[in-house]
């Protein structure tokens, strides 16, 4: 499932384009079981899995360096992006 661009902002990786997308509880689909996402991140070419960046009791706001921060290392901690696949859980906590 790819996210919508409608609701999403594009952002730039290391040269990648990606999707991110700020999401609450009852929004993510990806997180199952109840777990939330801060926000939940895909690859606009080639899609393959969603990094589900999960939420913290003191999360800084949500601006485009935090994204490309955790998207960094997500990628550092073995995420593939342009391998379909289960969701690619990162939290917050543990990645500051």
């Amino acid at each position: 499932m790819a996210l919508s661009r409608r609701h999403s902002r594009l952002i730039t990786v290391d040269g990648a384009d990606y999707r991110w997308q700020v999401r609450r509880d009852s929004q993510c689909v990806y997180c199952g079981g109840g777990l939330g996402a801060a926000f939940v991140v895909q690859r606009v070419d080639p899609q393959g899995s969603v990094l589900v960046v999960g939420p913290s009791h003191s999360m800084s706001p949500i601006v485009p360096a935090v994204v490309r921060t955790r998207v960094r290392s997500a990628l550092s901690q073995g995420w593939v992006p342009a391998r379909p696949g289960t969701p690619f859980r990162l939290d917050e906590a543990v990645s500051r």
